[in-house]
């Protein structure tokens, strides 16, 4: 899944919780320059989806 593509969905997955922020702050909050409180569990959730589609990738039907 593209990077964009996950940015994307955790906006607006968070967006449900009342949690809005920029792209601007988003980035800042990516690259560890960012002040935003939004900006930070945004990208924990965009980290917490990276780690679900790793261990999807991994899962088998056993």
């Amino acid at each position: 899944m593209s990077a964009v593509l996950l940015r994307t969905e955790a906006s607006s997955s968070s967006q449900i919780e009342n949690l809005t922020v920029g792209a601007k702050n988003l980035a800042l909050e990516i690259i560890d320059e960012g002040t935003s409180d939004n900006a930070a569990v945004v990208v924990g959730n965009v980290h917490a989806m990276e780690a679900a589609l790793k261990l999807g990738d991994s899962m088998t039907e056993e």
